[in-house]
């Protein structure tokens, strides 16, 4: 009977950390206290392998799910803002990042010129258009 019962107790260990090793990974991405919508969240090795990826939500929120136990890089990018990676190293527990800041990205350019040619030529005639 004792040795039924520490099968059995064995087994529902066994299970438990088996459905232990997957993990989820979520967090909050803002810049200047605003969320930042559709901002591109990468999960990667330390070898650049594509594990998992998705978009923030209009909250800036993300939620990685299914992650086997391991060291990546959570890498976040967005159109006008600067990119940021993290490195989660020994993830083998659900971890929740938090707020996640990331800075809007500006370039100055030098100058700007706008040229135009205020005539027309079609096959058979020319236009002119008056400027001032």
């Amino acid at each position: 009977m004792i040795k039924r019962i520490l099968v059995a107790t064995s087994l529902l260990c066994m299970c438990c950390i088996l459905f232990a090793q997957n993990v989820q990974v979520k967090g909050k991405v803002v810049s200047e206290n605003e969320a930042v919508e559709f901002a591109n969240v990468v999960l990667q090795t330390k070898d650049s392998i594509f594990i998992a990826g998705g978009v923030t939500d209009s909250k800036g929120r993300f939620m990685m799910e299914n992650i086997q136990a391991g060291s990546y890089l959570l890498c976040i990018s967005g159109m006008g803002y600067t990119s940021r990676i993290i490195s989660l190293d020994h993830l083998a527990v659900s971890k929740d990042l938090g707020v996640i800041m990331i800075s809007p990205e500006s370039i100055l350019l030098k100058e700007v010129v706008v040229t135009g040619a205020s005539v027309i030529n079609a096959a058979d005639r020319k236009i002119i258009l008056p400027t001032a």
